[in-house]
């Protein structure tokens, strides 16, 4: 009896580890249902199906294409329409909203199920984050402890929100977090199985998110403070060699990724296009690295490198550009420095912030120990610590080069420091429970209640939230309710919700009442859905500037409902910041005068009716 008991408690972690995992699928499932194609979907979707289907990388070259083709292959069984004929696939350049539109909306083809099937690899791989996380950190404070970053990174609503959708935030995590994992696992154990390990782990997450070149000076500083801290000198060069071997082992699975699905992308159609994005970016690309990738764009052996080279170029110059945001009442050409650190504090539930400031609180008497002989403690930590003080490195690296970027469009751009963040704050509460363990039970027990009270405050935020979780905000600002009066964005509006207008307007539709018919609606919709295949005949397109559509429309009867997008209606009521013009046109002033505006940040009319929680539903 004893024996099984000591049994089924040794394997109660991994059980309930498999049981978290389980709920994440379901809760990302019936969201990937429940939610229409975001806007990057439209992109991303078919572009990974031109990928494998075709083997050609016309469309979106400004995001490698790992997870788009990982997502595309359950796709291959659909027996899918592909609009090889239209200019937007021959002959415009990165054509891939026109084709995304035609793609997922063609007559032919079932948007529903396409989007839905190609969510399947994300979801999956975000549960391989997630038992990651959970492995690296069993090895670092126990099997037991270890469920709590599982569990905090699992439940998150941030990841749960962006880890059914085709884009390239959580596969981002999932690189940082592999590439990372066996870079250090080399360094400690510098073996040639665990160096060809970090080479294609390297490899892989750079072809997952062009944003993480940041892991090739990340790793050589990590390299850095190994060898000084811990090396004997003999074996320096060996390090070296190996560490030059693992950037060729990822340069050489770049390339060959890159040779496959570029393999019936027509030469002359290659240089044309990148000549032409680069054209865009660049004011001069007759000189320096837009000049070299042009160059070598149509050379059968370095095109594959041209391509990569080109995201990369795309990418590092998109960080620098203004992009308009909608910010806490005003529209800004980008967010302030602090635009990350005030989205991140609202976006997570406040029962991580409470672990937050346990852990602070715990570490703060250490920290201030550093004052006194900090090389020396510092190097102590890093010899102590080597594989923490890799993860807090990260985090300073991450953070800097995102806020000092203008990229300021949502939280997700963050979710690379998840999992780091997450391990390190439960590795101090784990630090925490053994000291009080070792002092007095009574604290020890008070403690571990104290815990699991926190943890189930953060399930409940879940489940609270469920499914919306895309506009998940704490209370600080209103929660969910009221979080749209500070950002929007991919922080809360990526038109998820256009399914749920259309199962809104076939309820009314459907009851006894025939004063609540919807017989026609106008919609100004932002997002990776088409309004005119949910709709058909029954929606009409409208923007601001038609004015009023129950006057304006020329329909007979009059169109009495009008549903908007929340991205649209910020930026259209926000106040605008200094050099920054808007269309009158595009400012919805008529709502206003029609509809009570509180006079709150964003002065956004009260709509009738709020479907899910990013569209606004006007009665007119």
């Amino acid at each position: 009896m004893k024996m099984a008991y000591e049994k089924i408690k040794s394997k109660l972690p991994i059980i309930l580890l498999g049981l978290a995992l389980i709920s994440m699928a379901l809760l990302m499932l019936q969201s990937a249902v429940g939610d229409s194609a975001i806007m990057d979907e439209l992109a991303h979707i078919p572009a990974g199906y031109s990928y494998i289907k075709y083997l050609d990388f016309r469309l979106n070259p400004e995001h490698p294409p790992l997870l788009k083709a990982l997502s595309a292959i359950p796709l291959l069984g659909l027996n899918l329409k592909f609009p090889l004929n239209q200019p937007s696939w021959t002959t415009d350049v990165n054509g891939q909203w026109g084709v995304g539109n035609q793609f997922l909306y063609l007559p032919e083809n079932n948007a529903d199920k396409i989007i839905f099937f190609a969510r399947l690899f994300p979801i999956l791989l975000t549960l391989i984050t997630t038992l990651i996380i959970y492995l690296w950190s069993k090895k670092l404070f126990g099997k037991w402890w270890a469920l709590l970053p599982a569990f905090l990174f699992g439940f998150s609503p941030t990841v749960l929100a962006h880890g059914h959708y085709v884009t390239t935030d959580i596969a981002a995590t999932f690189g940082v977090l592999f590439g990372t994992y066996f870079f250090i696992k080399f360094l400690l154990t510098p073996k040639k199985s665990n160096l060809v390990f970090a080479g294609v782990a390297l490899g892989l997450a750079e072809l997952l998110k062009f944003s993480l070149v940041l892991l090739i000076p990340y790793f050589l500083i990590i390299a850095f403070f190994f060898l000084i801290s811990s090396l004997k000198k003999h074996n320096l060069l060996y390090y070296v060699k190996s560490i030059i071997l693992i950037f060729l082992i990822a340069l050489a699975v770049i390339y060959a990724v890159y040779f496959l699905l570029t393999l019936n992308y027509p030469l002359e159609k290659q240089r044309s296009d990148t000549t032409a994005i680069l054209g865009q970016v660049f004011r001069n690309t007759q000189n320096g690295l837009p000049r070299l990738v042009i160059w070598a764009s149509d050379k059968p052996i370095i095109r594959p490198l041209a391509e990569y080279s080109l995201g990369v170029l795309r990418v590092t110059h998109q960080i620098s550009e203004s992009h308009e945001i909608y910010f806490r009442g005003k529209v800004l050409p980008y967010g302030p420095w602090y635009y990350f650190p005030f989205v991140y504090f609202i976006k997570e539930p406040l029962a991580w912030w409470a672990l937050v400031l346990l852990a602070l609180i715990y570490l703060l008497p250490q920290l201030l120990k550093f004052a006194h002989s900090p090389i020396q403690k510092f190097k102590n930590f890093v010899n102590g610590y080597f594989e923490e003080s890799a993860m807090i490195l990260w985090l300073l690296i991450y953070w800097a080069t995102s806020m000092q970027g203008k990229l300021d469009i949502g939280v997700r751009h963050l979710l690379p420091t998840y999992p780091f963040a997450i391990i390190l704050i439960s590795g101090q509460i784990s630090r925490i429970s053994r000291t009080l363990q070792t002092k007095s039970k009574k604290l020890f027990l008070s403690f571990i209640a104290l815990i699991i009270l926190i943890s189930s405050w953060y399930l409940i935020e879940n489940i609270k939230v469920f499914p919306y979780y895309l506009s998940y905000f704490n209370q600080t600002v209103g929660g969910p309710s009221g979080g749209y009066r500070y950002v929007v964005d991919s922080n809360l509006d990526w038109g998820q919700d256009l399914k749920r207008l259309k199962n809104w307007v076939d309820a009314r539709n459907n009851d006894n009442d025939r004063n609540n018919d919807v017989e026609k609606i106008a919609v100004d919709y932002f997002g990776g859905g088409n309004p005119q295949y949910y709709f058909g005949d029954m929606e009409e397109n409208w923007s601001s500037g038609k004015g009023n559509p129950s006057i304006n429309s020329g329909q007979a009867p009059p169109i009495k409902w009008l549903a908007v997008s929340l991205n649209t209606l910020e930026k259209a009521f926000g106040k605008n910041a200094l050099g920054l013009n808007r269309n009158p046109n595009d400012e919805y002033r008529w709502l206003g005068e029609i509809k009570n505006t509180p006079p709150e940040k964003g002065n956004v009319p009260e709509p009738d009716f709020k479907i899910g929680t990013s569209i606004f539903v006007y009665k007119l």
